[in-house]
C-alpha cells in the first residue's frame, strides 16, 4: 500500500513539473486558449504584436502581467505587445500623427524619457511583475510621415507601448468575449 501511494504522488510531482515547464514554454494549447479568450491580434513581426487594448488584456507578449487599474482612457487604443526582457528597439513609420503612451517603472533607468521631452500623464495604470511594477504614464506626440525609434525599457523590464493615432477613432467588435 505504501509504495502505490508513493507511486501516485511521485506521478503527481513529475506531471506538475512538467505542466508548469509546458505553460511557461507557452506549448498547446495555451496560445489557442489565449486567442480564444482575448481574440485574435496581427503580427507585426516575430517579436511584436499589435493589439487593441482593453481591460484584462496582457500587456506583454510572453507574460500574462496586465493593468490593475484598468483607467479607461487606455481602452481602444493600439497596444504594441513586446516581450517582457525585450533588448531591440522598436521602429514605427507612420502616415497620420501619433500619440505613443509608455507605462514606466521607477526601478527602470527613466532618463532616456527626461532627455527626450516625454510628457507626464494623469493616467492611472498598475501592472505588476515579480521584478518590478510599472506605475507610471507618460506620453509623446510624433508628428506624420517620421520614422519612431523607441527604446524598449529597461534595464529591469520593457516599457509597454500604447498607440493612439490622431483624428482616428478605433472601429469597435461587433461581438464581445465574456469571461
Amino acid at each position: 500500500m505504501k509504495i502505490k501511494l508513493f507511486i501516485c504522488i511521485f506521478i503527481l510531482f513529475i506531471g506538475l513539473i512538467i505542466g508548469a515547464q509546458w505553460h511557461r514554454l507557452y506549448i498547446f494549447p495555451f496560445p489557442q486558449l489565449h486567442e480564444w479568450k482575448y481574440g485574435p491580434s496581427v503580427k507585426v513581426s516575430n517579436k511584436l504584436v499589435t493589439t487593441i487594448y482593453s481591460k484584462h488584456t496582457p500587456v506583454f507578449l510572453d507574460r500574462l502581467y496586465f493593468d490593475s487599474i484598468s483607467d479607461h482612457r487606455l481602452e481602444g487604443l493600439y497596444l504594441l505587445q513586446i516581450p517582457r526582457h525585450y533588448n531591440d528597439n522598436i521602429r514605427i513609420q507612420s502616415n497620420k500623427d501619433l500619440v505613443i503612451y509608455r507605462a514606466i517603472s521607477d526601478t527602470n533607468n527613466n532618463l532616456y524619457y527626461d532627455n527626450n521631452n516625454w510628457d507626464s500623464s494623469d493616467i492611472q495604470i498598475n501592472i505588476e511583475g515579480i521584478s518590478t511594477s510599472h506605475i507610471k504614464v507618460i506620453k509623446k506626440l510624433f508628428p506624420a510621415n517620421n520614422l519612431i525609434d523607441l527604446i524598449p525599457g529597461g534595464p529591469i523590464a520593457s516599457d509597454p507601448i500604447f498607440i493612439m493615432v490622431k483624428n482616428y477613432v478605433t472601429p469597435s467588435l461587433k461581438f464581445k468575449i465574456l469571461n
